[in-house]
């Protein structure tokens, strides 16, 4: 009789065993989603900083071409400083969208 109980015993046991590892890819799985929809969020933030950047450059680029401008060199140097930095923030939120979409 002991035999006939030993392997229904270890049936059971692989059976739970089983059903953990289950419940481990189940929970796994779900944290994988949810990680690549926070990743599209961030993406998506970025492409529309990207794009609200890129537009004041432009506006930046289009005072340049305004011969007033040149009436005051301090007008140059202020305006270079403000493309500089919009440039560089928007290098680096190029350099974001990279990583995130490797």
């Amino acid at each position: 009789l002991e035999k006939k109980n030993e392997p229904a015993y270890e049936e059971d046991e692989e059976e739970e065993k089983t059903k953990t590892q289950i419940r481990i890819e189940k929970k796994r799985e779900k944290q994988l989603i949810q990680e690549e929809r926070d990743k599209r969020k961030e993406i998506l933030a970025l492409e529309d900083e990207i794009e609200k950047f890129e537009a004041k450059l432009g506006v930046l680029d289009a005072e340049f071409s305004n011969p007033n401008l040149y009436d005051n060199p301090q007008n140059i140097v202020e305006l270079t400083r403000k493309r500089e930095e919009i440039q560089f923030k928007l290098d680096n939120y190029y350099n974001q969208w990279i990583k995130l979409t490797e």
